[in-house]
C-alpha cells in the first residue's frame, strides 16, 4: 500500500506477544477476525460517537458536559515524531521535555475546552492469550 515505508524502524512488541510468522495457521485467522472485529468497532463507534455529539450540540447542551479529574501529569507520556518514524518506536520524551511538557498542556486544554476524558490502556485491551485455547 505503501503507507509504512519498507525500511521503517518497528516498534518492540510487548512482552508475551509472538511473532505474527510463529502463528500457526489458526491463530492468524483468529488475530486477523479480531483486527477486522476492532476496525469495525471503531468505525461504528466513531459514528455513534458523531451522533451524540450532533444532538448534545442541536439542543444546545454541547457545552454542559460531565467532566471528570484525572491524575494528568501521573501518566508516562510518550512524545513522537511520526513524520520520521511513522511506527512511533523512537520515545523523544527525554530529550525534548519541553516539546512534551507543550503537548500535555494542549492536551489538557483541548480536553477542558471539549469536556472530553483521556483514554486509558487497560489489561482487558492488552491480550487475548485465552482465545487460542482448546
Amino acid at each position: 500500500m505503501g503507507i509504512i515505508p519498507a525500511d521503517v524502524k518497528l516498534p518492540p512488541r510487548e512482552a508475551g506477544d509472538p511473532s505474527w510468522n510463529s502463528l500457526t495457521d489458526q491463530q492468524k485467522r483468529v488475530y486477523a477476525r479480531f483486527m477486522a472485529t476492532y476496525a469495525g468497532y471503531i468505525e461504528h463507534s466513531d459514528a455513534q460517537i458523531d451522533k451524540v455529539l450532533a444532538y448534545l450540540k442541536a439542543a444546545g447542551i454541547d457545552k454542559d458536559t460531565h467532566k471528570m479529574n484525572t491524575p494528568f501529569d501521573q501518566d508516562r507520556w510518550q512524545l513522537f515524531n511520526v513524520k520520521d518514524g511513522p511506527t512511533e518506536s523512537t520515545d523523544l520524551a527525554q530529550k525534548y521535555p519541553k516539546k512534551l511538557q507543550e503537548m500535555k498542556d494542549l492536551c489538557q486544554k483541548e480536553a477542558e475546552k471539549y469536556g472530553d476524558l483521556l483514554m486509558e490502556e487497560t489489561q482487558f485491551s492488552r491480550g487475548f492469550a485465552d482465545a487460542f485455547l482448546d
